[in-house]
């Protein structure tokens, strides 16, 4: 028996561990606050799905791995399960009915990862296609997966802490069964005693296993696996496949004007590393940034009247990003969502936008861009 535990435990381990070397973040991202903004609340169970009861989980929220747990219901009351809560939901957000509230929340968490336009990955040759789906049968316990790969395998690996619990308290109780009936043979006493022994040696090692997985990163065992969508696009191209037009060093600024001039219109430019280091894609720099392109975000904000912070410029970690080039990232907003979604006729000539790229979660946002972006943001570039 003790073998038997000892290798389900290290399998268990070796999974977990190499599960958590997948690339993170498909989901919505929110912060607390913009949780609160739908109605919802972030949730974290240590075992089995974050959300309970009739609650769907709506969105990621980005603290201790962490979900977004709403419950949604359709026009007539009922409530709704799995993929049906999710399109609800989605749209309702469409519809505009937590714009108010998401607007007065804190700036959506994810907003200044460095990251934007086509990656260096992406731009060699691009990966697969979406792979959502619905299962014939559900996981045992974990019924609620439903529609993607990521969530399949958040399941089953929760369903196998389950079964690994399940069988421990199993063992113990066959156990009991043949010490309560041993009757005073000492050989079936002894061998009742090492299978309880073993039973909980197991369960121990699988539950320790989990506790050092969840203190070195509650990320290894709440996975957060990226969208495997991608489109394959030439480093030297634009998201629209144009190429870039470069502007002449005289008409860019450095980054200090840059942001003064963002500034002094309500607009924060932010970065994951809190930095603006363009040799450091942690950072956000606007080093170089052409000075039509800083009128243009200006002139963004002004027209559409939505709040958004800058979270990439000309800093290193992009492909078609750079010095003079009018390229900029943008943090997600409903409100600015809303204005890519609804004005793509005007985008050109009200705003001189000429691409939008997007994550997988705001696609209808996008405009003249197929690359789908790993994190949530909008990358946008000018046309001059």
């Amino acid at each position: 028996m003790r073998p038997i535990y000892l290798s389900s435990v290290l399998l268990f381990v070796v999974a977990s561990g190499f599960l958590a070397l997948i690339p993170s973040a498909q989901a919505e991202i929110f912060s607390p606050d913009e949780c609160k903004a739908v109605l919802g609340t972030c949730k974290r169970s240590f075992f089995g799905s974050n959300c309970s009861g009739d609650e769907t989980e709506v969105a990621k929220c980005n603290v201790n791995a962490q979900s977004c747990c709403k419950i949604v219901k359709d026009a007539s009351g009922n409530i709704l399960s799995g993929a049906a809560a999710l399109t609800e939901f989605q749209n309702d957000m469409n519809a505009g009915d937590y714009t108010v509230a998401l607007e007065a929340a804190p700036v959506k968490a994810g907003a200044g990862m460095a990251a934007s336009g086509p990656s260096d990955t992406a731009a060699s040759g691009g990966m697969a296609a979406n792979l959502n789906y619905t299962l014939l049968e559900n996981i045992p316990g974990q019924a609620s997966a439903t529609g993607n790969l990521p969530s399949y395998v958040q399941a089953v690996l929760n369903a196998a802490m389950l079964i690994i619990v399940i069988s421990a308290v199993f063992m113990i109780s066959v156990g009991g069964f043949l010490y309560l009936t041993s009757a005073g043979n000492t050989s079936r006493a002894g061998q009742a005693k090492g299978i309880i022994t073993d039973a909980i040696l197991g369960l121990i090692l699988a539950l320790v296993a989990y506790l050092v997985l969840y203190i070195i990163n509650p990320d290894l065992v709440t996975l957060r696996i990226s969208s495997l969508a991608t489109s394959s696009i030439p480093a030297s191209s634009s998201p629209s496949g144009a190429t870039v037009p470069t502007a002449p060093s005289g008409d860019t600024y450095t980054h200090a004007d840059a942001a003064a001039a963002l500034n002094a219109k309500g607009i924060n430019v932010t970065s994951s590393g809190g930095c603006n280091d363009p040799k450091r894609k942690e950072c956000t720099s606007l080093e170089g940034i052409p000075k039509n392109t800083i009128a243009n975000i200006i002139a963004l904000k002004e027209k559409s009247g939505c709040s958004f912070n800058v979270t990439g410029g000309t800093e290193t970690g992009h492909v078609s990003h750079g010095t003079g080039k009018p390229i900029i990232d943008v943090s997600e907003s409903p409100c600015l969502e809303n204005v890519f979604r609804n004005q793509k006729s005007s985008l050109r000539s009200q705003y001189n936008i000429s691409a939008i790229c997007s994550d997988a979660n705001s696609r209808e946002a996008a405009f003249g861009c197929g690359y789908v972006e790993p994190a949530p943001h909008f990358h946008v570039q000018f046309s001059s």
